[in-house]
């Protein structure tokens, strides 16, 4: 195996232009597009859409989230969630970030139904709001029959790299047997991504890089360093 072909891909959600430039330079290979990460993150404004799409540095996809809180929507909601999904799919984005959970919290899956229907060709990724799922191995398997992308977890737990949510993401990846990418992501940093990567052997991992609320470039290229020097010592 190349090292290209064994090089974990390393997601990092962003706000602005300057920090989509911030996270490439630290060795990101793409980013998720987001407003408000403060409270997990939700739809960016159409305006910064279509200033990444002519800008950004690196590939990128789109959170479509309404608002903060529980992802249970109401039919305004998700109609709004997926008039967005139109939207970045009519600018020819990458791919679109969403989730929706009945009030038993289960995959809905007629509102996700409704955004796949008009998502075309992008990817697309169900976002942690799978960490809220009752079962998850369940709900893995609708994910599956609806045709998404990939899943954004942290293992149900706040870190993705505790002991115990590694095993949960080591056992999602082995239930999803390549037929959906399982994408780890909450608490992930340089000091603790290695025992992820060989709890897990993912092949990919989503982390903020934040310190104060803001992306710190340092924080990027440290976790960079440690996971090229992972792939490099078990590839």
């Amino acid at each position: 195996m190349s090292n290209i072909e064994s090089r974990v891909l390393f997601e990092v959600p962003v706000e602005t232009l300057a920090e989509a430039v911030a996270a490439a330079r630290g060795g990101a290979d793409r980013l998720e597009l987001c407003a408000s990460l403060d409270v997990g993150g939700i739809t960016p404004s159409f305006e910064s859409i279509q200033q990444f799409a002519f800008e950004s540095p690196l590939p990128f996809v789109v959170m479509v989230r309404p608002r903060a809180g529980d992802f249970v929507y109401k039919e305004s909601e998700r109609r709004d969630m997926a008039v967005r999904v139109a939207e970045a799919h009519a600018i020819g984005m990458m791919g679109v970030v969403f989730g929706a959970l009945t009030g038993d919290r289960r995959v809905n899956i007629p509102a996700c139904e409704s955004f796949m229907a008009i998502s075309g060709p992008m990817a697309t990724v169900f976002h942690r709001a799978f960490d809220q799922i009752t079962d998850p191995f369940a709900a893995l398997d609708d994910l599956i029959t609806l045709g998404v992308t990939r899943v954004l977890t942290s293992g149900g737990g706040d870190c993705a790299a505790d002991p115990a949510c590694a095993r949960r993401i080591a056992q999602l990846i082995d239930h999803a047997n390549g037929r959906i990418e399982i994408l780890p992501g909450g608490g992930i940093r340089a000091h603790n991504v290695k025992a992820l990567l060989d709890a897990t052997n993912a092949t990919s991992i989503h982390s903020s890089c934040r310190r104060d609320s803001r992306l710190d470039p340092a924080m990027v290229a440290e976790l960079r360093r440690v996971i090229d020097d992972w792939s490099a010592s078990t590839g």
